[in-house]
């Protein structure tokens, strides 16, 4: 995945850049860079290793290893959901941005996507869906600053390559759910779209963007074309690469089967749905995934007559 690639290519660069200045802070840099990629326990602690660069680079005046000390931190409470760890910590990287000595100006554009899509996140996850969006336009925007526009006028995802945000995959799929939270089905379908053509482009399918495109056929009522598309994302989850941990594979599977128990309720296959409904509450996600879960549960009592 693109996170993964970009991540590695971030951690060779500082820890080249390290060596050549002679800091022993290499062991750091790797050990946060693996615990990013384990388990839930594990970017708990890589967000604490992370923070320990930032100070190291902040008593040494390395702004832009302080800058990407504090936003790996940052992604990772955003990974494990500790979001109300998120707000100072961007917010005192959105006060100093301005005046950090950075090797470019892109530098300075690229990070302020990467925390404004993660404040989108963190409004999200609160229910504050139009500040959220807001964040997720304004992340765009940084975005088209490098890399542009197609002839349609949407943004030229080609140009984001892995050096641009390694937040770029993630990003498409959640601005593509910030647009079906608000309604706009077809603006949701033109993001997701964009970033599937991506990752073919790539030569690697993404089960979350499949399930993410089922659940916009869901909202409009196309629930076999959803079935269909939460079928082929079952199929490429086993062999998904480069997400770095298992939770991705564990929360992406429990998504899917909620999905899949939202398209059999439409389709009227209640048994089916009902199995689905079992399937995602066994995979432990969390109070919030619990109940939304059980909402789908609810509307299956009512559609059943029960």
């Amino acid at each position: 995945m693109g996170l993964a690639k970009h991540i590695c290519f971030c951690i060779i660069f500082l820890l080249v850049f390290f060596v050549a200045i002679g800091q022993d802070v290499n062991g750091l840099i790797a050990k946060g860079a693996a615990l990013m990629q384990g388990t839930e326990a594990e970017i708990k602690e890589g967000a604490g290793v992370w923070l320990q660069v930032a100070d190291w680079a902040e008593e040494n005046d390395q702004d832009y290893f302080w800058m990407y000390g504090r936003v790996y931190a940052a992604f990772c409470f955003q990974k494990t959901e500790q979001w109300d760890s998120l707000p100072p910590l961007i917010s005192e990287l959105d006060e100093r941005l301005s005046g950090l000595v950075l090797p470019s100006e892109e530098d300075r554009v690229k990070i302020q996507a990467d925390y404004k899509f993660l404040l989108a996140k963190y409004y999200r996850n609160k229910g504050l869906y139009e500040l959220g969006f807001d964040y997720n336009q304004q992340a765009v925007d940084h975005m088209v600053d490098l890399a542009g526009k197609t002839e349609d006028g949407i943004l030229d995802y080609k140009n984001l390559g892995y050096g641009v945000s390694f937040f770029h995959t993630d990003f498409l799929n959640d601005l593509s759910l910030a647009y079906i939270e608000l309604g706009e089905y077809e603006k949701a379908k033109e993001y997701i779209e964009m970033a599937l053509r991506s990752a073919e482009e790539q030569e690697r399918a993404d089960p979350r963007q499949l399930n993410n495109l089922a659940l916009i056929y869901i909202k409009q009522s196309k629930f076999e074309k959803a079935v269909s598309l939460l079928d082929k994302a079952n199929l490429v989850l086993p062999d998904v690469e480069g997400e770095g941990n298992e939770n991705y594979k564990e929360v992406t599977q429990a998504l899917i089967f909620k999905n899949y128990a939202k398209a059999y309720v439409g389709l009227g296959k209640y048994f089916l749905a009902e199995e689905y409904m079992d399937k995602a509450l066994a995979i432990p996600m969390g109070k919030n995934f619990e109940a939304r879960t059980k909402l789908v549960l609810l509307e299956l009592f009512v559609k059943k007559g029960d």
